[in-house]
């Protein structure tokens, strides 16, 4: 995303949010951070769907690699989840309940369904 784009995005997510300048702050921190995180984990994944689909389209496809790469890929997905749930829950702990309803509410509009707080 282009610095300008990015810092457009950060501005609206503030006023939608109603964030303070504090938790602007440390909402982009553990952005970055989860980011810087998980992208070397999402790469990994892209590698491994990559190798999977290539393998697969072969002529005679080596069953024990697909069901090899099949598991590693479950394996990386619930790591990936689990970054996901501790990145939630860090950015549940910066928002009032107001906000965190609000934030909710965004990201199932954004595409992310089901997000609703019970």
């Amino acid at each position: 995303m282009r610095p300008d784009a990015r810092a457009q995005k950060r501005a609206s997510i503030k006023q939608a949010l109603n964030l303070s300048d504090r938790q602007e702050r440390k909402m982009v921190e553990l952005r970055q951070n989860f980011f810087t995180r998980s992208r070397p984990v999402v790469q990994d994944l892209m590698n491994m769907r990559r190798e999977l689909a290539l393998e697969s389209v072969r002529k005679h496809p080596n069953r024990m690699k697909i069901d090899k790469l099949t598991r590693r890929i479950g394996q990386v997905h619930e790591q990936l989840a689990e970054m996901q749930s501790r990145h939630l829950h860090n950015v549940a702990s910066v928002l009032d309940d107001k906000q965190l309803d609000r934030f909710m509410h965004m990201k199932d509009q954004r595409g992310d369904r089901h997000w609703k707080r019970s």
